[in-house]
């Protein structure tokens, strides 16, 4: 059954338009969802929700509300903020035309809504993130800054330091990632933000990411190529520039932070690779950098800590098969893997690299290339990724789970530890989906949701079975979020819309033992020169 919004939008100010079913005052606090994939590695996964899967019959369309513009990112979510009125379930979203809009998660009213600039960038697909202090949301904006604003009202930070420089060049270099952050082990909490192009690998940009200690402020930048320059480039005769081109950042979440080792990740794309050869270009790589950007004495990074690079670089730049679609999806491997810390890179060439996370080539040091642990070719490629992997552990079996939509293609692979003692992918299910529309999955109480074409779907996601579905307007990178037992998610029609029970309804936690269990699939694997398996077709 399809939902349609059954009354007038309530004002042009508020522009809000309300669907039919009734729906519920904000409850007491909920949990919340602050950044892209919800947590500081971008797992994807909301371990806290407990209601959706034992309910999924009573989900439907509760409004749909309308933006300033398209938003191709994930909105952010924030229970129980106080307001005059009471406590608050709020909703954020940034939209390509830079404005960052907040909406009651539980009506859809508009709260509030800002748009620091209108260029001279054409547009972002950036998703805001939320301080885990609960004061404020960032946004990056078309001026090439990052924005701070209050939650209840809206309100802007400007002093010294805010609106944040993420660039010097917003004309040609975008905000594609999502805003990011991260309490790294120094007790302070950066917030990261990258940039790549605006279109067609064209113009002169730079990849890059700025971290930005939101203690104090202050900022370190990490330059993809001329990273011996630890700067924002500009451009122009007075202005400190770069004579190399691309290696863009632009995977869905900015950088990933990996508690085990106190380390981000970042994901290059085309470009120049001199890293070998002692150079300062780091195109098509994974560059693994401290999380301040800097090193232990306290000065900025000029090269990265440690590099994973395919020899095939230059034959990924020329077939524009970006490395740097996706960043590492951090694995949980089992108990008995001699590795613990494992991560899977997939490119647009569709191979999923299995990297050691503490030693990304072997040779715990930047600038060599090879040293994947393994390497699963047998995927039945249509179309390349363009989103985040989500992670999974099926509380029934305990076997992990590494969940990968393509363009045309779903998969759900087990994470099973080899003969060796490395870690491996096991492929379990696939499905053709005809194109995903390029939202990154979620997985939320033992369902993973994701958009297939024009349809919300959740699946089971150790069998790839339809467990529930609704019809949405088509997206390109816009991604869902699950929560406080909704589920939210902007489309290509200016939109967010959420889905819920209706007020007279109420969800029932799924009881234990309920869910399915997997079986064991067998897969052939092959010795590679670090001991690990190379899954073949």
């Amino acid at each position: 059954m399809k939902y349609r919004c059954g009354c007038r939008c309530i004002s042009k100010a508020a522009n809000v338009c309300i669907a039919v079913v009734l729906v519920a005052a904000a409850p007491a606090r909920a949990a919340d969802w602050l950044q892209f994939g919800y947590d500081a590695s971008h797992s994807g996964n909301n371990d806290e929700e407990i209601s959706i899967a034992n309910n999924l019959a009573s989900l439907q369309l509760l409004y749909r509300a309308a933006l300033p513009a398209v938003a191709d990112g994930a909105p952010v979510y924030l229970g129980g903020v106080e307001a005059a009125d009471g406590p608050r379930n709020l909703l954020f979203v940034t939209t390509e035309d830079g404005h960052i809009v907040a909406l009651d998660a539980d009506s859809g009213t508009q709260i509030w809504s800002q748009q620091p600039a209108t260029g001279p960038a054409t547009k972002t697909t950036s998703s805001p993130a939320l301080d885990p202090n609960r004061q404020f949301v960032y946004s990056f904006g078309l001026d090439g800054k990052v924005h701070k604003y209050t939650i209840s009202d809206g309100s802007e930070t400007v002093d010294d330091n805010w609106p944040e420089i993420a660039t010097l060049k917003p004309e040609v270099e975008k905000g594609s990632s999502a805003l990011a952050f991260a309490t790294a082990a120094d007790g302070h909490t950066y917030l990261y933000a990258t940039t790549s192009n605006i279109i067609d690998d064209a113009g002169d940009y730079q990849g890059h990411i700025t971290s930005i200690d939101l203690s104090s402020g202050a900022q370190t930048v990490f330059n993809a190529l001329c990273s011996n320059q630890p700067i924002h480039l500009g451009h122009g005769d007075d202005a400190a520039d770069c004579a190399s081109e691309q290696a863009g950042i632009w995977s869905r979440p900015a950088a990933i932070y990996d508690a085990a080792n106190d380390r981000i990740y970042v994901t290059t794309g085309n470009g120049p690779y001199t890293g070998n050869i002692g150079g300062s270009e780091w195109g098509e790589s994974v560059l693994a950098l401290s999380p301040s950007l800097r090193d232990s004495t306290g000065e900025s990074l000029t090269q990265p800590l440690d590099s994973y690079t395919p020899s095939q670089f230059d034959a990924l730049n020329a077939g524009d098969l970006d490395l740097g679609v996706s960043a590492p999806t951090i694995l949980p491997v089992p108990a008995n893997s001699k590795l613990k810390n494992v991560g899977v890179q997939v490119g647009k060439d569709g191979i999923l690299r299995l990297l050691n996370l503490d030693d990304l080539s072997g040779n715990n040091a930047p600038g060599h290339l090879d040293g994947e642990l393994t390497q699963v070719t047998d995927l039945d490629f249509f179309g390349f990724t363009s989103n985040q992997a989500a992670v999974w552990v099926d509380p029934t079996t305990g076997i992990g789970w590494y969940l990968l939509a393509c363009e045309d293609a779903e998969y759900g692979f087990m994470i099973e530890t080899g003969p060796l003692g490395v870690p491996r992918l096991v492929p379990a299910w696939s499905r053709m989906v005809g194109g995903t529309g390029g939202g990154s999955p979620v997985v939320a109480d033992g369902i993973e949701f994701i958009v297939e074409q024009q349809t919300l779907t959740g699946l089971d996601p150790t069998t790839g079975i339809v467990k529930w579905s609704m019809p949405i307007a088509g997206v390109h990178w816009a991604s869902p979020i699950v929560v406080d037992s909704k589920i939210f998610l902007a489309d290509g029609d200016a939109t967010i819309s959420a889905y819920g029970a209706p007020v007279n309804e109420t969800f029932a936690p799924m009881p234990n033992g309920s869910k399915p269990t997997a079986p064991t699939y067998p897969a052939p694997f092959f010795l590679t020169n670090r001991g690990g398996t190379n899954i073949t077709p």
